[in-house]
């Protein structure tokens, strides 16, 4: 979904954006790579029911508090 650059390697960042100017299949298998990664890690349904259950473990370990 991306390419790696270690910070403040200005040389190594310039050499992955030439790779990716220069290399379309590959921008377009990391697009949908990132695509698809982002449609399965973000889904709503997903994130509210996994909100919901932070919420729930948070209601009953404030209960046992009391």
């Amino acid at each position: 979904t991306g390419l790696l650059v270690p910070p403040d390697q200005a040389a190594a960042l310039a050499e992955a954006i030439a790779q990716l100017l220069s290399d379309k299949a590959l921008r377009v298998r990391m697009g949908e790579a990132g695509r698809q990664r982002a449609v399965e890690r973000f889904d709503w349904r997903a994130i509210t029911a996994e909100l919901c259950d932070s919420y729930h473990r948070l209601l009953k370990s404030e209960e046992v508090r009391r």
